[in-house]
């Protein structure tokens, strides 16, 4: 594999998918991120960067000049420190190693040889590809061959970062988005007195009711003023895409 890219435009987007904030644990609420191994794939003029678990999957797509394809599972924290001092373009090589180099700076890091993660993205990478970012006024598309999204609705990112953020003050780190043909709800609750619910006008919004509830600070990884597509089903994994980027989250379920 061997490309040419934007080096900011690299960094940016191997930061985002470590999508750092405040996850859910026993305890509470606690700052945290993804995994920091990612897995890049180069084909036809674009860079596809996958992170994430088998419960959260996300994945960002770069422009690039792409000489020769390829795949690489690294480390970003091993490369974004190379980056910030590198020009204003960067080429990437992998043989046994990846090296880097920008003008007359040179670095290398190794390859991450097995990394089980790669079976999420193996299995849900295809599915999350293919799904529309242009959400379609007919028919919902399918989260498998025999599972077909209920309902679906775009919002702005901000909007989206706002509710969520509002979400967190209530501490329990657990989200529930509720669509219905009258409304869309977005609301956090931990016990009969503390709770948030904030009630939202989607700018598009089809297809039957369907309720979820998620945990991660989803919207973290979105950049601000883009307009999301949200493709729920009830307690099923929810699908957020944008222009550039995309990600699956497994439904919560309590005590698991």
């Amino acid at each position: 594999m061997k490309l040419n890219i934007n080096t900011n435009t690299l960094k940016e987007g191997l930061e985002s998918i470590q999508v750092k904030g405040k996850y859910v644990n026993k305890g509470g609420l606690s700052s945290g991120s993804l995994d920091d191994v990612f897995y890049l794939s180069a084909k036809a003029n674009t860079v596809s960067l996958w992170g994430g678990n088998n419960t959260f999957l996300v994945n960002i797509e770069l422009e690039a000049e792409v000489e020769t394809d390829g795949g690489y599972i690294g480390k970003a924290s091993q490369i974004i420190p190379y980056l910030k001092n590198f020009g204003e373009e960067v080429t990437l090589e992998v043989g046994d190693f990846l090296s880097l180099s920008s003008g007359s700076k040179k670095a290398s890091v190794p390859r991450v040889v097995e990394w089980t993660n790669m079976q999420a993205i193996n299995r849900l990478g295809p599915v999350l590809s293919k799904l529309p970012v242009v959400m379609p006024t007919d028919e919902l598309p399918h989260l498998s061959p025999k599972t077909q999204f209920e309902g679906g609705f775009i919002l702005n990112s901000e909007v989206f970062a706002n509710a969520i953020s509002s979400c967190e003050l209530v501490k329990s780190g657990v989200y529930k988005i509720d669509l219905t043909r009258e409304s869309l709800k977005i609301s956090s609750t931990d016990g009969p007195t503390n709770s948030y619910v904030e009630e939202i006008e989607p700018l598009v919004r089809i297809g039957e009711p369907a309720t979820v509830e998620f945990s991660s600070p989803l919207h973290k990884f979105f950049k601000k003023d883009q307009l999301l597509t949200f493709y729920v089903l009830d307690d099923a994994p929810i699908v957020i895409i944008s222009d550039d980027r995309r990600l699956v989250k497994a439904p919560y379920i309590a005590g698991v």
